[in-house]
């Protein structure tokens, strides 16, 4: 199996294009900034991210905007008894603490890499005088922030509307398409599960031995088979099908 790795130059560039911050940036600082090199004013941040380092903890200062450019990054609460739970997942390319930012708040959960992970950092002073100077740019995060919303109403609605199998087959599919690590391939498509199976259970809402039944039920129709946390696409057609997506 190969081990994840983050992606090239190039590719980084491309990604970095679509993120709400990096968008806005002066040439001569956008290029340096793309292959993780400080910006010639040191004003923007590329930070690679490793697996478990929080990038913020629940309760500091928010002084900053995150966006995830490559990776999968986990919002985590901590419950009274201790207990860590996911709350939300965030894929590329999004920016995933602006109600916070805004509000200049702090913090009311922590931001976890669940793979080696790049975000974009700009930090509060920073924005503040370049949102002075550029209009466009500060619009174009509330447009953000106002997408983000829509889209967790979305996920709000399809929890109560989708069936179980239909929630877990959409994590699962989000997974295998943007925000897991692949493994190398022999003719079936493979990816590693960067959550566990109570994990899986809490972004889904369903009792963990529902989550269990399902993926046994996936191996027996033919559309998944699980090796510990490896997965084996065996039809991404039915796959798509089954959510209502196409490939």
């Amino acid at each position: 199996m190969n081990s994840f790795a983050l992606s090239s130059p190039p590719t980084q560039i491309a990604r970095l294009s679509a993120c709400r911050v990096c968008a806005f940036l002066p040439p001569a600082e956008f290029a340096p900034h793309a292959v993780g090199l400080p910006s010639p004013a040191h004003e923007h941040e590329n930070l690679v991210c490793r697996r478990d380092e929080p990038i913020y903890r629940a309760g500091s200062p928010c002084g900053a905007i995150h966006v995830l450019t490559e990776g999968l990054v986990a919002i985590r609460r901590i419950a009274q008894d201790g207990n860590a739970m996911i709350v939300r997942l965030v894929f590329p390319v999004t920016a995933f603490d602006l109600t916070a930012f805004l509000r200049t708040d702090r913090y009311s959960a922590e931001a976890v890499p669940l793979v080696p992970s790049r975000v974009c950092r700009l930090r509060r002073e920073v924005f503040d005088r370049l949102a002075e100077h550029n209009p466009t740019m500060a619009m174009a995060l509330m447009r953000g922030m106002a997408a983000d919303l829509a889209a967790a109403e979305e996920n709000l609605q399809a929890v109560a509307q989708r069936s179980a199998r239909e929630r877990l087959l959409g994590l699962l599919l989000r997974l295998a398409t943007v925000g897991a690590p692949r493994t190398a391939s022999d003719g079936l498509e493979r990816f590693v599960l960067p959550l566990s199976r109570q994990d899986m259970a809490s972004i889904t809402a369903m009792r963990p031995e529902t989550l269990a039944r399902l993926l046994r039920d996936f191996e027996f129709e033919g559309l998944l088979r699980f090796r510990r946390r490896v997965v084996e696409v065996l039809d991404p057609g039915r796959l798509f099908a089954a959510v209502g997506e196409s490939p």
